[in-house]
């Protein structure tokens, strides 16, 4: 009976332990799957923590700044073509260009430009670039995306001097230009009043494009015509094509400029030479006479000088004349009166 009952004390004893065991490997099988999806979740946090929070505004932006910057090369290129001395710092869609990068995260620095202190204001479709170095800024281009696949960018040319030159600023329309985008990429480029101010010495030397086109599509990529201009009146006409295939075209024609002021010129300068001429043959004769003449009068004065001089020494002889008679007379008269007396 003892034996029994010892083996079911061990029995149950077992049995205890193995409930023991069994809920404690279970207790722990469970905290462990716990842990793993605690452990899930937080780094599913962390990954989305560490992807950037993008909105449309910067996603807009960036799409822009891509088809900038290949324009900005396109018309520095252009620019090099017809004047391979070209050395501006930066051009007005590089200058753009850069400021958009710079708004969208990519490391990107001016050249030497008047001011580096730009900002961007969104207004729906419409993005506004104000230049920042003065008080109150300065609102100097807007990019407008209204219609799809085209934007739209207007530069305000009296804002931009240190780009495309003082007497520009002073004279030229502002420029608008047309991007046509395809496939997410650069297919057109259209822009009108493209103003230039050239090296200035004494005349003031510009380059006008009416026209400048980038077309991928066309037979000419680009197509540019204007003219250069000296103290603003045209004097040589320019064109210039570029094919996708081949030599390119540029043609530069001399014009005859007419004057109007020239010929009012030349004959002012031609009557004050016809006067000095005048002036310079009166001279000399005026100084043959004026000599005559003082002559004359010269010998006039001595005629009338010698004149007087004779009329004293006259007058001076007969005065004489008169003494000596009175002398004799008073002479005579006290020699009778001597007679007299004796």
């Amino acid at each position: 009976m003892r034996q029994i009952n010892t083996i079911r004390r061990k029995s149950i004893a077992f049995f205890v332990f193995t409930l023991i065991s069994l809920s404690y490997h279970l207790g722990c099988t469970k905290q462990s799957e716990t842990q793993k999806a605690a452990h899930s979740e937080s780094s599913a946090i962390q990954t989305d923590l560490k992807q950037p929070i993008t909105d449309p505004v910067t996603e807009s932006l960036k799409k822009i700044a891509t088809h900038f910057r290949f324009a900005a090369s396109l018309e520095r290129e252009i620019l090099k073509t017809i004047r391979p001395d070209f050395n501006l710092p930066m051009t007005q869609f590089e200058i753009l260009s850069t400021v958009l990068d710079q708004r969208v995260g990519i490391k990107k620095n001016f050249a030497r430009v008047d001011c580096k202190l730009f900002k961007i204001e969104p207004q729906n479709s419409l993005y506004l670039f104000f230049k920042q170095c003065q008080n109150p800024p300065v609102r100097v281009a807007d990019v407008e995306t209204k219609i799809k696949n085209q934007i739209t960018v207007h530069f305000y040319t009296s804002e931009w001097s240190s780009v495309v030159g003082q007497s520009v600023v002073l004279t030229a329309a502002d420029r608008v230009c047309v991007l046509t985008i395809e496939d997410d990429k650069l297919k057109r480029l259209s822009c009108e009043n493209t103003n230039m101010a050239l090296d200035q010495a004494l005349d003031v030397q510009e380059l006008r494009l009416k026209e400048f086109v980038f077309d991928q599509k066309a037979e000419f990529q680009v197509q540019v015509s204007g003219g250069f201009y000296k103290n603003l009146v045209e004097h040589r006409k320019l064109s210039l094509k570029i094919p996708f295939d081949g030599k390119i075209k540029i043609i530069e024609k001399e014009l005859k400029v007419r004057d109007d002021f020239a010929e009012l010129d030349r004959s002012q300068k031609t009557g004050t030479e016809h006067i000095e001429i005048q002036n310079t043959q009166k001279q000399p004769s005026e100084g043959v006479d004026g000599q005559k003449s003082n002559e004359e009068k010269s010998k006039k004065n001595n005629q009338e000088d010698n004149q007087e001089s004779n009329q004293d020494g006259r007058k001076e002889d007969k005065q004489q004349e008169k003494h000596t008679e009175e002398g004799h007379k008073e002479a005579d008269q006290e020699s009778s009166q001597h007679e007299k007396s004796r």
